[in-house]
């Protein structure tokens, strides 16, 4: 259930970042200043945001090949009587010879939900970050300005 939400959830993003980037490319590449106009693209941008989970279940689907994980390999061991690279020595030759054996560790891949998680938390950090300072410089400039009518204010730092 909860992988199968994930994909769901992961297939929406990915819908919805290349319509994003479809519609900031178009806004780039023709060079519309206008705001009514920029405003008018990504307010559409939003309501197709909204609409794609609903979109993805009535529109058709298009199959996308998907390599299969690779499943994980036992752990090996090495017996020291048949490797030719591991000696062992006994001093008495009424003891047995030890078998020793060494373990490769395996390497385990990293999740991907894991690190989706963490580049959407460090995103999301670096956004917080980004409004902090904001709200922090437009804090600074209001208390620098003076205010000359109810509700106008003037500072001598932004000009026209």
């Amino acid at each position: 259930m909860a992988e199968s939400l994930l994909w769901f959830l992961g297939g929406w993003a990915l819908r919805v970042t290349i319509l994003a980037a479809l519609a900031g490319a178009v806004l780039c590449c023709f060079r519309i200043r206008d705001v009514a106009v920029r405003l008018a693209v990504w307010r559409a941008v939003i309501y197709g945001a909204m609409l794609m989970p609903v979109v993805s279940l009535v529109a058709p689907r298009i199959p996308l090949p998907i390599r299969a994980t690779a499943t994980r390999l036992p752990r090996q061991t090495i017996n020291a009587a048949s490797s030719p690279e591991i000696r062992v020595l006994t001093t008495t030759p009424l003891v047995r010879t030890p078998i020793v054996e060494t373990q490769t560790p395996v390497r385990r891949p990293l999740s991907w939900p894991v690190v989706a998680m963490w580049v959407w938390a460090a995103v999301a950090l670096a956004g917080l970050v980004r409004l902090a300072i904001g709200l922090w410089l437009s804090r600074k400039l209001v208390r620098a300005s003076a205010g000359i009518l109810p509700g106008f204010r003037e500072s001598k730092d932004v000009t026209v």
